[in-house]
């Protein structure tokens, strides 16, 4: 085992830690993106004009799916961040614990 502080150890776990939360923050912007954007907007749907069946079920399929990628997304942007909080706090418990110290057994 090497003694002192594992500079690199750290630096890998806090990065892959920060890139899992840079991940969580671009899928929250999407899903605020997706969520706040009205249904009729979403959809196309025009007032005064008839409803497509087929188009609106596409884009209902659509909109669908991608929700299901937020959640993907989500998903594995929190296993990295939880990834990089295991290395960073896995290179601390790898460091060598100090000698023992010796005990006296023999009475006197």
């Amino acid at each position: 085992m090497r003694s002192g502080r594992d500079w690199v150890g750290s630096l890998v776990g806090i990065g892959t830690f920060v890139l899992g939360i840079v991940l969580l923050a671009v899928t929250f912007k999407i899903a605020i993106e997706l969520f706040s954007t009205p249904p009729e907007v979403a959809v196309g749907i025009k007032k005064g004009e008839p409803i497509d069946v087929g188009a609106t079920a596409r884009l209902g399929m659509w909109l669908t799916m991608r929700v299901v990628m937020l959640l993907l997304m989500c998903f594995i942007s929190s296993v990295i961040t939880s990834r990089g909080i295991k290395l960073y706090s896995a290179r601390r418990e790898a460091a060598p614990d100090p000698a023992p110290t010796p005990t006296s057994s023999e009475p006197s």
